[in-house]
């Protein structure tokens, strides 16, 4: 049984740890025999003391800050190559790779002073195109009865970064977040999700500027 009555209390800490060393494989076979048990406990522990907790919680990170950050550093350092997998795995999954490109648009709009819309407006833009042209990029003249003909299929495949340039290896058919009017913000409403080469190809175009573009085609072949 654990000592808590011992006057000084480092001693106590100490006797305690060597318990627990001591007793170690005993009390993870208790945790895994009682895991519902304990959980419900937690739980209904947390929801009795929530607002302790987290006062508690702030004091201790306010009180621990240079050794949680100095900790942190030294755990990454020691990790690198893990931590990278690891966030390379999720990165190349949709949902990952979405919150990658959200966060660089978000960061594009308050480098250039431009509304942005938040990150659940930005997934249901995301899932109201996809519900339409599937990973088709709308960037086309096709339409649902052809399958979308012509329209790049758009990929989400992050290889890291490029090493020579800021951001990630620019793969042509990867989903870019383009704003339609490039005058305007990142609003739910300027923006939509097409291919990097399209991206690249419509450039600073505006509507304007693709009317003039049809009407000198017009007027050149027609």
């Amino acid at each position: 049984m654990i000592v808590t009555d011992l006057s000084n209390k480092e001693k106590r800490k100490e006797y305690n740890r060597k318990w627990y060393l001591n007793n170690e494989e005993n009390i993870k076979q208790y945790r895994l025999d009682h895991k519902e048990h304990i959980k419900k406990r937690s739980k209904q522990y947390y929801l009795k003391n929530k607002e302790h907790i987290k006062e508690y919680s702030k004091k201790w990170h306010l009180d621990n800050r240079e050794y949680l950050i100095e900790n942190g550093k030294q755990y990454r350092l020691n990790n690198e190559k893990e931590i990278k997998e690891s966030r390379d795995n999720i990165r190349n999954t949709e949902e990952g790779y979405l919150k990658m490109r959200y966060s660089a648009m978000k960061d594009r709009a308050r480098k250039e002073g431009r509304e942005c819309c938040t990150r659940k407006e930005f997934f249901g833009a995301w899932k109201k195109q996809n519900s339409k042209y599937g990973m088709k990029s709308p960037w086309g003249l096709g339409n649902v009865e052809n399958g979308f003909e012509g329209h790049e299929t758009m990929t989400m495949n992050y290889l890291g970064k490029s090493g020579s340039r800021k951001g990630s290896t620019r793969i042509p058919t990867n989903v870019s977040v383009d704003r339609i009017d490039p005058k305007l913000g990142y609003t739910v409403k300027n923006i939509q999700f097409i291919t990097n080469k399209e991206n690249t190809m419509k450039n600073k175009s505006s509507y304007k500027d693709c009317l003039i573009q049809i009407k000198l085609t017009d007027e050149r072949f027609k």
